[in-house]
């Protein structure tokens, strides 16, 4: 007995000293499980099997089938003891659960796995599919958990779960989506977020493990966990749907066989212990639900309701009650409540003129947590004491809209004194009382009253026919130039033409000489000039070089030339008269006069005869019309509308200095629906409507003023003060210093101003390169050259500010809201969601057009939708 139980120790221990790797060496085997047939519609599970640990497993592309789910992989392994020998061995499959989705006969391809580096495959699968029912006899029934290869819509599901369905329009309501499940889930993931129509929605979801809880639904228990938990804000009005949310669950199911019965180790421990589990991927979703959202009452709204729904209270205080001048105090106004704090904007302080006050400073503490989005936000205003006395701030109201109870509500705060010691007894008695000359300034600068210079109002000088014509006006006068500096290059080159054109002034030259001579009698000398003069001329004339010289070769070239034979004859006789003459003597002087006379008429007649050419003496047409075209190519202005809009300016005028201002814009409008614009006109209109309270309107014809004569100091003050009126400070979004310093030089001046400073430049540049062509001198040319180049660079940039001021005038519209209050919406239409409110007054710029709406963008960047009625462009 002792011997046997040392033998089976032995045996055992030598097991486990060679471990698995021996005992199971062994030819490997693979092996496929599949119906040979199924019916169209029908799901069967198909499971490779391999009797080893594989290195890889490549399953066949199943084609023919759809795939539900697979791999999912299971393992057994089993021990024998026989005859003293232990044999150990393991089962790996790899099941899969398909889907036929058509009939007919299809082959699936072998199965192949790795094993040791070899490849071991299966053999081929057929499997038949039919139209035959998936099942036959008893009615189909769900199988037991125990049995089924995929959860059912009893084992897990996605419950979403709202507070409210019955919302109002802006009230916070809490969105649940619970997982429930009576399988077990070893992870999950979010694969798809719900989608919130028309919602502004915040996750508090927060970042730990969910809690579970047990629930029982229909005699089934499950177990529950909060996967997502959202607060949503509707933002209109109507059905608004919450799309399904969908989850990836790594499921655990159970795929054994049946209990064996009569096992004494079944009954032992309550199930086999070869009863396996699957871990498979299943995707759940849950059901789409529909909100319907309440509009907000219209009736008993108060003005100071800016959209908050929830519950919230106010509170104020102010810093110091008692100031010296010029120093500063803080107004804090905390609104703090639950619900949707974040829309909360700043109350309507209307602070006396005489404090200066900066925009609030904006401070939040909001929580967003498991009970919905709650918090606080705190406007601080910081105010500056310009004049001595007691000043009162006013009361202001901040309103909600309570969704318990269905009522507006309207909470209170001030007024506040504040008593500033400085020139407490001028500012009791009304007088100015600032502190410095600068600070009397304070209201917008007098109308202009001189004569305006008017335009068209849709007329521009740049990119206009006479800006281009005379852009290329410098540029056609320099080739002309330089068209004649090289003719006179070419007639200087021409020795003979040169010779031809100094024949008369050489003639000329001699007989003033001879003149002289013959007035102081000195004769021989007066006919020697005379001669030389006569035979100069021919040679230079003629064209007869000095050497050939003669009266034989003269009179072959007169008639040559068609000089006719008896003008011919006198030259010769008066050279010969000449020759005769210095050697005769003579007492007196009259032979002298009477053969100058001969000779200047014979010379001025030969000239005549010489210089005559057939046909048309000029060939070519001057450019004068071309250039007087030009020049009086120009902007056009009709005098008489001209006088008649200036009438209209002196009777508006009029009526602004007798403070009759409705009167004054009635009378202004009447010249800007005439179509004529002018600095001037915009300036004095503006003025109007700031008199009659409507900032808005004067910030609008003072932009288009501005447009007209860019850095007007009068404008921009003007402007400035006007816009310390309105409710909205918007902080415009920082440019990179590039863009400022492009934008501060193209606005030195209007579009027309850089137009004509561009065509000054372009007629410096062409006067440059004339000098350039017709310079002999090298460091006068290299410095025309230079000069070129600077006032050509002068010249583009010129023109970039021209057509950078063009396009903000024409391709970026600005425009300024007029309405009191606009509400921007996410889409062109009423019932687009509502962004945020712009005020009277405020500069945007229109991006896009539609359906009587335009999307505008602030100068923050915000971008909304605003109806078309509500703006003016500038």
């Amino acid at each position: 007995m002792v011997r046997n139980k040392t033998y089976l120790l032995l045996v055992v221990s030598l097991w486990m000293l060679t471990g698995f790797n021996t005992l199971l060496a062994g030819e490997v085997q693979v092996s496929v499980t599949a119906p040979s047939s199924v019916a169209t519609g029908e799901r069967f599970r198909l499971s490779f099997s391999v009797n080893a640990q594989p290195d890889r497993f490549d399953a066949p592309s199943f084609e023919g089938f759809r795939v539900l789910s697979g791999p999912s992989q299971s393992t057994s392994t089993s021990t024998q003891i026989i005859n003293n020998q232990v044999t150990t061995s393991i089962s790996i499959s790899y099941n899969y659960v398909l889907e036929a989705p058509e009939e007919g006969r299809f082959r699936l391809a072998p199965f192949t796995a790795i094993v040791d580096g070899q490849a071991h495959r299966s053999e081929p699968v057929e499997i038949l599919v039919t139209d035959a029912p998936a099942a036959t006899g008893r009615p189909q029934q769900d199988p037991p958990p125990t049995q089924r290869t995929q959860p059912t819509r009893e084992d897990i599901f996605i419950r979403t779960v709202v507070d409210d369905d019955t919302p109002f329009r802006g009230q916070q309501v809490i969105v649940s989506f619970q997982l429930y499940t009576r399988l077990s889930i070893t992870n999950y993931t979010i694969e798809t977020l719900p989608a919130f129509q028309a919602m502004w929605t915040e996750n508090i979801t927060g970042g730990r493990q969910p809690a579970v809880r047990t629930e029982v639904i229909n005699g089934i228990t499950y177990q529950v966990a909060e996967i997502r938990r959202v607060a949503a804000f509707p933002q209109r009005s109507g059905e608004l749907r919450i799309e399904p949310l969908e989850v990836e669950a790594t499921v655990r199911m159970p795929v054994s066989g049946q209990r064996r019965p009569g096992s004494i180790f079944d009954d032992f421990f309550g199930g086999s212990p070869f009863d396996r589990f699957q871990t498979i991927p299943h995707k759940v979703r849950s059901e789409p639900i529909t909100l319907q959202v309440r509009p907000l009452p219209q009736e008993g709204r108060p003005d100071s309701f800016s959209g908050l729904v929830g519950h919230f209270d106010m509170e104020a205080s102010i810093s110091h009650e008692e100031l010296q001048l010029n120093d500063a105090a803080n107004l804090r106004v905390l609104i703090r409540g639950q619900g949707n704090v974040r829309l909360s904007e700043a109350p309507s302080i209307a602070f006396p003129r005489h404090l200066e006050v900066f925009d609030p400073q904006i401070n939040d503490e909001i929580v967003a947590d498991r009970q919905g989005v709650s918090g606080s936000r705190e406007f601080d205003y910081v105010i500056i004491a310009r004049s001595g006395g007691l000043t009162e701030i006013p009361g202001f109201e901040f309103s909600y809209f309570d969704p318990d109870r269905a009522v507006y509500r309207t909470l209170g705060s001030g007024p506040f004194q504040l008593r500033v010691e400085g020139l407490g007894a001028e500012a009791m008695e009304g007088r100015p009382a600032r502190s410095d000359a600068s600070l009397l300034s304070d209201d917008i600068r007098f109308i202009r009253t001189q004569p305006a210079t008017w335009v068209t109002t849709d007329y521009l000088f740049f990119r206009s026919l006479p800006f281009y014509l005379l852009l290329l006006l410098p540029f056609l006068l320099l080739t002309i130039v330089l068209l004649l500096w090289r003719r006179r290059l070419h007639m200087l080159q021409d020795e003979a033409g040169m010779r031809t054109r100094k024949a008369r002034r050489m003639a000329v030259k001699r007989l003033r000489n001879a003149e002289l001579l013959m007035k102081k009698g000195k004769k021989e000398a007066f006919f020697d000039e005379v001669s030389r003069a006569m035979w100069d001329y021919v040679s230079h004339k003629l064209n007869i070089p000095g050497s050939r010289l003669n009266k034989d070769n003269v009179g072959q070239a007169f008639r040559q030339g068609g000089v006719n034979e008896a003008l011919a004859g006198r030259f010769l006789e008066g050279l010969q008269e000449c020759e005769f003459a210095r050697f005769a003597p003579q007492g007196s002087d009259s032979p002298m006069q009477r053969t100058y006379q001969t000779a200047l008429e014979t010379l001025t007649t030969l000239e005549k005869e010489l210089s005559r050419t057939p046909g048309p003496k000029n060939k070519g047409s001057k450019p004068y019309a071309l250039l007087f075209l030009l020049l009086l190519l120009s902007p056009m202005q009709l005098s008489a509308a001209i006088t008649s809009a200036d009438l209209l300016m002196e009777k508006g005028n009029e009526a602004y200095l007798g403070e009759r201002y409705r009167e004054a814009i009635e009378i202004y409008m009447e010249v800007v629906d005439g179509g004529w614009s002018s600095a001037t006109l915009y300036y004095n209109l503006a003025n109007a409507w700031y008199k009659e309270g409507r900032y808005g309107k004067a910030i609008l014809y003072y932009e288009r003023a501005l447009r007209l004569s860019p850095r007007d100091e009068a404008i921009e003050h003007n402007l400035r003060l006007a816009r310390e009126q309105l409710t909205d400070r918007i902080e415009p979004l920082p440019k990179l210093f590039l863009l400022e310093w492009r934008d501060a030089f193209t606005g030195r001046y209007s579009v027309d101003s850089w137009a004509y400073i561009t065509l000054v430049l372009a007629f410096l540049v062409a006067l440059s390169l004339a000098f350039y062509f017709t310079m002999r001198r090298a460091a006068a040319r290299k410095l025309a050259m230079a000069a070129g180049l600077l006032f050509l660079l002068m010249t583009s940039m010129a023109f970039y500010a021209a057509s950078r001021q063009y396009k903000v005038l024409h391709e970026q519209e600005l425009a300024i809201v007029l309405h009191s209050r606009v509400v921007a919406k996410s889409s062109p239409g009423e019932r687009g969601i509502d962004l945020f409110v712009v005020h009277e007054g405020t500069k945007v710029e229109i991006t896009s057009e539609l359906m009587g709406w335009y999307e505008v963008r602030l100068p923050n960047g915000n971008v909304g939708w605003v109806s078309a009625d509500s703006l003016a462009s500038i």
